[in-house]
């Protein structure tokens, strides 16, 4: 060690572990958030062209939809 540098203790508390749950689990919601809002939204634009023509390409974007997070 040289001179100037302190040698600090450090020590896993409770809101340390706290801390680190958070950060996963919001890293978790985020991630499967982004990864369900891009499959549902990809689902409209891919199949969007072929429904157009349908009177009930609404009810099956719902449906579809529905599906899709019920799934992931």
């Amino acid at each position: 060690m040289s001179r100037g540098e302190e040698v600090y203790k450090s020590r896993t508390t409770a809101y340390v572990i706290a801390s680190w749950v958070l950060a996963a689990f919001g890293g978790l919601m985020f991630g499967y958030d982004i990864g369900i809002s891009g499959l549902f939204f990809s689902s409209f634009v891919l199949f969007d062209y072929r429904e157009n023509t349908k009177e009930n390409h609404i009810e099956n974007k719902k449906i579809r939809g529905l599906v899709w997070i019920l799934i992931f």
